[in-house]
């Protein structure tokens, strides 16, 4: 029989799984875009101003896409998730505690990365408008 104690301190680790799978997961489909967004700025750099203004609308898109499904992140079967594959198809928790704890983890990775694509976009739009009143 497990004590009270340890088996609080084994959900407590199959939370922090789930959390790094879901914040590895999210990053892992950041870095795609951002590579993509990245070699968008870079092929257009012979115009600073065409470079930083699509930079900052595709960041722009790609925030706004990240809180979309954040917001829906929730909701969505957690059995068709990343995260669970990640998990190697198992989480040890019944589907109503796995469903609320992968798409919690989900909602807030999303949220957290979406934040931070919204300051890189400000930051491009900055840059955009720099680049405009200097040329």
């Amino acid at each position: 029989m497990h004590s009270p104690v340890t088996m609080m301190e084994g959900a407590v680790e199959r939370m922090e799984t789930i959390r790094r799978c879901a914040d590895l997961s999210v990053r892992r489909g950041c870095g795609f875009a951002g590579l993509g967004i990245f070699c968008m700025v870079v092929g257009l750099s012979f115009d600073p101003f065409v470079a930083a203004k699509s930079g900052a609308i595709l960041c722009s898109l790609m925030a706004m896409t990240l809180a979309l499904m954040a917001g829906r992140a929730t909701a969505r079967p957690y059995r068709r998730t990343e995260v669970f594959i990640m998990l190697d198809r198992k989480t040890g928790l019944p589907d109503e505690v796995a469903q609320r704890l992968v798409g919690e983890a989900l909602r807030d990775s999303l949220f957290q990365h979406a934040e931070l694509a919204a300051l890189v976009a400000l930051g491009l739009w900055i840059v955009a408008g720099v680049a405009w009143a200097v040329g």
